[in-house]
């Protein structure tokens, strides 16, 4: 499984160094042996870094365009409330977990390496209650999630039958943690396969922890009954022994043994009065594991339809000859145009040094014996600015000295490899898919229409991060009210985040079962012994309560400009306005 992500897994490191431009004295963007090579004859090696700045481009249009997830019915049948209610729960967890920064952070390595993730999480909101709390948090290194590759037929990566999200820790915090010592790597037995110490023990010296969410399956039989309820197999057989309990206590000398329980059942089921149909059902669920190399510390059932580390792809590639998978963000095709610049921008560079830095052309001995103050002058004469340089005469044949040194004069013809580093600077921004206008330059043209319609352009180019941004998010929605219906499914207040960032509270609860007004429920009055109105808790409306688990939702993710943008687009265009108008009509406008 792996194996087929390798090569990406190679390439994206690769990708990311590349991006990262230079680290102290070392750049990425130079093969090894040249940067080696140029450096050690003292001759430029520059790194011009635009992929930070393209990276930018892609992903600060995610983070302009105001993302916000909205929940909205499936039909009318549905309650507007409970879906206006859903939304501002998950508006009020985005705005706790910093989703913002989360969302930014897959931006930004989506437009990097192609791939990136955020995931979600439910913890415990304090340690002296039970009560949970939904956050989204963002995955900072997409390399610590391991996945299984076949999964990404579904493009939410629903597919996989495990994923994990791994930390290497030091041992002294791998203790800190769980409370136990660190495990040697030598001190542990592994079946077979040679590289799981290695994936245990990454370096050596770190040890790993996981996430480890696996798909398990329960297998049971479907029936239908004639009123269209649909129970298991279990259930339906729990619905005969009830019949028979009834008749029972009616009758005691009704035979309510296992196998007449059973022969009644079976019958039931081919009468088609009573059953319908009935079906093989392999349901899936999620199993949410800690694990480390030697034990499970926790196991838990991940309450959601699919994996809570959510994919957010650039572009999505596979090698039909081979199977690889790979994901591409900005840099991978424009790293060779790159290359190309840098290496034109460093000949310019040198080409311009070396005019400079001509020899001087002079007798032997005309320039001071070896290791003379003299001779060190000229020496460092084309590395620093001296205020004199001294000759020794030089007297010839005829009476007369030898002539003053020259300089050997050299100016470089530039203009091939400005045109050089034009073709490769149009390549570079070809490849990257941003041209002049996206990237703030004023072309020939000055209209603004003008200027915005060539936006727009590489808008189009590059407009499927933000699409498949917003489509991770709308999984994220959709998994989090899931999660919503069960960390919520005892009556609980909550603050909702509603349009204009306005809050305020609700009671929410999960199933009728759990309804707060249920006469159970209710208080009853000292004097009478009869149950009193119920009282919602202070700050919460009565007409504000609601339950969660009634209704089907649709999720979608908008993306609009915030006011601050109208207003500035409002300005920019009475700009324009008034560039066009006559001045009288301008003044009196």
């Amino acid at each position: 499984g792996e194996s087929a992500l390798s090569f990406y897994r190679e390439w994206a490191k690769l990708d990311t160094l590349f991006a990262l431009g230079t680290w102290g004295t070392v750049s990425y963007q130079w093969p090894d042996s040249i940067q080696r090579d140029r450096l050690s004859d003292d001759r430029p090696c520059l790194t011009i870094n635009r992929m930070r700045g393209f990276i930018r481009q892609a992903a600060n249009r995610a983070r302009q365009a105001n993302l916000r997830i909205k929940v909205s019915p499936v039909d009318d049948s549905w309650d507007p409330k409970v879906a206006e209610v859903l939304q501002g729960i998950i508006r009020n967890i985005e705005r706790t977990s910093f989703a913002d920064r989360a969302y930014a952070t897959a931006a930004d390595k989506q437009a990097e390496t192609g791939l990136s993730f955020f995931r979600l999480t439910t913890e415990w909101a304090d340690d002296t209650s039970f009560r949970q709390r939904i956050k989204i948090k963002r995955v900072k290194n997409p390399g610590r999630v391991i996945f299984d590759p076949a999964g990404t037929e579904e493009p939410d990566f629903s597919a996989c039958e495990y994923i994990f999200y791994v930390t290497d820790v030091d041992a002294d915090v791998y203790e800190a943690i769980t409370g136990k010592p660190a495990p040697a790597q030598n001190g542990l037995t592994w079946a077979s396969d040679t590289a799981v110490a290695s994936d245990w023990f990454p370096s050596g010296k770190k040890i790993r922890i996981a996430k480890y969410y696996c798909v398990e399956r329960e297998e049971y039989t479907l029936i239908e009954l004639a009123s269209g309820e649909a129970v298991k197999e279990a259930d339906f057989t729990a619905m005969v022994k009830a019949e028979f309990a009834r008749a029972k206590s009616i009758d005691p000398f009704v035979d309510d043994s296992e196998k007449t329980i059973k022969e009644f059942a079976d019958n039931w089921r081919q009468n088609k009065q009573v059953v319908r149909r009935e079906r093989k059902v392999r349901k899936r669920y999620w199993v949410d594991r800690v694990i480390t190399p030697d034990e499970i510390l926790e196991e838990n059932i991940w309450p959601a339809s699919s994996h809570p580390l959510i994919p957010n792809v650039g572009e999505e590639l596979e090698n039909p000859e081979t199977g690889e998978l790979d994901w591409r963000g900005v840099v991978r095709d424009a790293a060779d145009a790159a290359k190309a610049y840098n290496v034109e921008v460093t000949g310019l560079v040198e080409d311009i040094g070396l005019g400079h830095k001509s020899p001087v052309v002079g007798y032997k001995g005309q320039f001071g014996v070896e290791g003379s103050a003299q001779r060190k002058a000229w020496q460092l004469a084309n590395k620093k600015p001296v205020a004199f340089l001294e000759v020794d005469p030089l007297p010839q044949d005829d009476g007369k000295f030898a002539p003053l040194p020259v300089r050997n004069s050299y100016s470089p013809d530039i203009g091939a490899t400005v045109m050089g580093i034009r073709q490769s600077d149009e390549d570079l921004k070809s490849t990257a898919g941003y041209h002049d206008a996206s990237l703030g330059e004023r072309g020939p043209q000055e209209s603004r229409v003008a200027i915005e319609a060539r936006q727009r352009q590489d808008e189009h180019q590059n407009s499927h991060y933000l699409d498949n941004l917003r489509f991770a998010i709308a999984v994220a929605g959709k998994q989090l009210i899931e999660l919503i219906r069960v960390v919520y499914d005892e009556p609980t207040v909550v603050r909702i985040t509603g349009d204009g960032d306005r809050t305020r509270k609700v009671l929410v609860f999960a199933g009728k079962d759990k309804d707060p007004r249920r006469e159970e429920f209710l208080e009853k009055d000292p004097a009478t012994g009869r149950p009193m109105p119920y009282q919602p808790p202070k700050g919460v409306d009565p007409d504000e309560i609601y339950d969660l688990s009634v209704g089907e939702f649709d999720v979608e993710v908008s993306a609009g400009q915030d006011p601050g943008s109208r207003r500035r687009d409002a300005t920019n265009q009475l700009i324009d306005v008034m560039k066009v108008i006559p001045p009288a009509m301008a003044a009196v406008t």
